[in-house]
């Protein structure tokens, strides 16, 4: 992701962010904040957490401010090992090469001194997205579109490489695969995964397309409408990972793992 493109950055500069990520991961409960497979750069999970995060907080207007303005923070979501919660705190920025209106000092907890002096009795508190719960949770009673045009063309090189030319037969395998997630979930409602993109609480369902005692293939997203669902989107796990961790760390035997 381009650093650039996200708001965070616009709102503070942060020197030596790399490295100060390292220090969050060392106090924070302990998480893996890389994917499986190899990455360029470390931490991608926590990176697009945070910065989304924010976006979130931002639009809940819940970035505080000291009462001379020479200081802001928010709550990060993310708890230390001893629960504390941690959170990211800035001060104006004086740097005349950089337009971020804010510096980034450091990850701190609740009880850092710093962040006590200028917020006490004004902590920020976390991001909500549990205020319509009715879209966390997958409804098996309400019907199902698939868009199955959009998402064969438009996602065609995020299946297996085996099933991309046949796309008459990738349809009836992604319908095959639907049906059987969905009796999975009648049975256990945590196999719909929410996730969090461009400002809106979805669905993920895993798509086993090769074989069903493995890993699933990919993970289709679920858009909540007024007389139900429609699918019109398939993503890699590791897209889906991102986005599900936004809201909250998928259970350890959740089939959405990074």
């Amino acid at each position: 992701m381009n650093p650039l493109r996200s708001r965070i950055f616009e709102f503070a500069y942060f020197h030596e962010y790399d490295r100060k990520l390292e220090d969050l991961v060392l106090i924070a409960q302990d998480e893996v904040w890389d994917h499986s497979e190899y990455t360029a750069r470390k931490f991608p999970i926590l990176r697009n957490y945070l910065e989304k995060t924010f976006e979130k907080l931002e639009e809940e207007k819940k970035i505080v401010f000291s009462k001379s303005g020479d200081h802001a923070c928010f709550n990060s979501g993310l708890l230390t090992k001893n629960r504390e919660d941690i959170f990211l705190l800035f001060q104006k920025n004086i740097n005349q090469q950089s337009t971020s209106p804010y510096f980034f000092i450091n990850f701190v907890k609740e009880s850092d001194v710093v962040l006590n002096r200028y917020f006490s009795g004004n902590f920020p508190v976390p991001a909500d997205y549990f205020s319509k719960p009715e879209l966390l949770i997958c409804n098996p009673h309400l019907p199902l579109t698939i868009d199955y045009d959009h998402i064969i063309e438009e996602n065609n090189d995020r299946f297996p490489e085996q099933l991309r030319d046949n796309k008459y037969a990738l349809r009836n395998l992604i319908k095959g695969a639907v049906e059987y997630t969905m009796k999975v979930v009648r049975n256990n409602y945590r196999t719909a995964v929410p996730q969090y993109y461009n400002g809106n609480l979805q669905l993920l369902l895993p798509l086993y397309l090769t074989d069903p005692d493995k890993s699933p293939d990919l993970a289709m997203v679920l858009y909540r409408e007024e007389n139900g669902y429609v699918a019109r989107t398939c993503l890699t796990l590791k897209m889906a990972y991102q986005n599900a961790r936004i809201i909250v760390k998928p259970e350890s035997d959740s089939w959405l793992q990074p």
